[in-house]
């Protein structure tokens, strides 16, 4: 028999117990808080990661995450996973939460302490500092640190003139490290002031190595634009932004949980860039269509005899790489006793070798009215190439036509086209014919009593 003193001995003992286990549980469960960098470019992603450890995480809510000054937060990008390890006869759980986040405005911030319920206990992160820079920083070497990865909008030229081709490449910029998978455009960016072609791309961009600020990247050109600037002044080329799939393997060598298998994806956009596009130099006797390039002109007629009231095409054609879309019909002088017809236009582009060339061909339908011989003067037109810094000039030799009278032709005067009518002469009588009713026709009775 049991004494009623050892039953609460026994009782205390048991209460001591669970409530040193219960401490001691409480003690195990850690939870940390930490950013993928401290240092961020304006734009550039970065992950927020909570860890929450323990031997048993019975309840565990997930973290409600505060708004973060200088970071803008991605709602749909949050990832999640667990780890299970048995150390010394000790089993431990950890679960993780991964955060995504945009930098923002550059500037010095803070994380604040985030809180986490664990088996109805709460418990808070530390406070994080970090930094957001200016990513105009990684061009002139002054960065704070060189980005893993980062794009640039680079054109061929920053003082074009009015009309002139400037090529525009989508530069990424990555360390060796970093696997590309693939990547995606972000629609709808626009190129406020300039004509844009999209010129043909390979299908796998080629990578090659170069340094910058004495660290070794690797540089592949993605996508490349054909831009026309329509005026002078200066022009800036909005940010262009893509997203890209990548794996850092070094990151991926420290990360326990190894998310999505240590894949990622980041939101890139490049610096606005700024074009001064200055006016082509003044003109010499000649017309000025608007050509920036390297071209030919030609004129010739088709054909340069024919009969009155048949139609002569002036045809136009320009030749060369340039401004092609952009080019405007020359005016011509035409004798006043041709009759003129809405010309016609036609343009074959291509975009390969980073250009655009093709041929443009202007069409002017005339018809004479009457016979005879006719001249279209001469005509100077001028095109521009920046590549020589000058015009070029181009004379287009005069063009002459005959329009004769068709012999087979039938000639209608206006004695074949009387009429043989005579009008109607003396008085007209009007006759009203008598109305009978059916029944009162005798033909109808036949019918009904003869069989």
């Amino acid at each position: 028999m049991i004494k009623t003193g050892n039953k609460l001995a026994i009782l205390f003992f048991l209460l001591i117990s669970l409530f040193a286990n219960s401490m001691v549980l409480a003690q195990e469960v850690t939870v940390q808080a930490t950013l993928s960098e401290n240092n961020i470019f304006e734009g550039e992603s970065v992950q927020l990661d909570i860890a929450i450890s323990g031997t048993a995480l019975n309840s565990l809510e997930r973290p409600e995450i505060p708004s973060i000054s200088g970071l803008r937060y991605l709602p749909n990008r949050t990832i999640s996973g667990s780890n299970y390890t048995y150390v010394n006869g000790k089993p431990s759980l950890t679960q993780s939460y991964g955060f995504q986040f945009i930098a923002q405005t550059p500037g010095s911030y803070t994380v604040p302490s985030i809180k986490v319920t664990v088996n109805g206990k709460d418990f808070t992160t530390k406070p994080i500092a970090f930094k957001v820079l200016d990513p105009k920083t990684i061009d002139n070497g002054n960065a704070e640190r060189a980005p893993d990865i980062y794009v640039r909008l680079e054109p061929s030229t920053t003082d074009p003139v009015v009309g002139q081709q400037v090529v525009a490449d989508v530069v990424l910029y990555f360390k060796s490290e970093i696997d590309v998978s693939n990547y995606n455009t972000v629609p709808g960016w626009k190129a406020e002031g300039f004509w844009k072609e999209e010129l043909n791309n390979p299908a796998q961009a080629r990578t090659t190595s170069v340094i910058i600020n004495g660290i070794r990247y690797k540089r592949a050109r993605l996508l490349q634009y054909a831009l026309f600037p329509t005026k002078a002044g200066e022009l800036t080329l909005n940010p262009y932004t893509l997203t890209v799939r990548i794996r850092n393997t070094r990151r991926t060598a420290r990360d326990p949980f190894n998310f999505s298998f240590g894949q990622e994806n980041k939101e890139l956009k490049t610096l606005p860039v700024t074009l001064t596009v200055g006016r082509p130099p003044a003109i010499e006797n000649a017309e000025y269509i608007g050509a920036v390039g390297d071209f030919e002109i030609e004129r010739t007629i088709k054909p340069n005899s024919a009969y009155v009231g048949e139609s002569i095409e002036i045809i136009t054609e320009i030749k060369g790489s340039g401004n092609l879309p952009l080019l405007n019909k020359p005016e011509y002088d035409f004798p006043e006793s041709l009759e003129l017809y809405n010309p016609q236009e036609n343009t074959v582009i291509t975009r390969d070798n980073r250009l655009i060339a093709g041929s443009k061909v202007f069409t002017d339908i005339i018809i004479a009215r009457n016979d005879g011989r006719y001249s279209i003067p001469e005509k100077r037109l001028a095109a521009f190439n920046p590549d020589k810094g000058e015009y070029e000039y181009f004379t287009l030799p005069e063009l002459t036509f005959e329009a004769k009278i068709d012999p087979n032709a039938t000639v209608t005067s206006l004695e074949d086209m009387r009429l043989d009518i005579e009008p109607v002469i003396g008085l007209v009588q009007w006759k009203q014919k008598s109305q009978t009713y059916l029944r009162e026709r005798s033909s109808i009775w036949v019918m009904v009593f003869v069989p």
